[in-house]
């Protein structure tokens, strides 16, 4: 994981608030995720792009590096979120 993501997930488990700048660096591309997987609808992806974010903001305090980048666990958590 890259420094800066070690940084930005420690500052999130312990300031809530924080989590703000991990949302401002992976919105769009968890976003674009959706956008290609709902066939471009932009209100459907938007809707799911946020379900994806506060999923993980509740577990931030969960969330351990095992060697990935937490734009990876986005994908996870993107992923197992039903699109419809």
């Amino acid at each position: 994981m890259p420094h800066v993501d070690a940084q930005l997930i420690a500052a999130a488990q312990k300031d809530p608030q924080a989590f703000e700048a991990l949302y401002c660096k992976y919105r769009i591309k968890v976003y674009q995720y959706f956008w290609y997987r709902v066939g471009h609808d932009r209100e459907t992806a938007e809707d799911l792009t946020q379900v994806a974010f506060l999923r993980s903001f509740a577990r931030i305090s969960l969330f351990r590096n095992q060697g990935y980048s937490f734009l990876s666990y986005l994908y996870t958590v993107a992923h197992n979120k039903p699109t419809a």
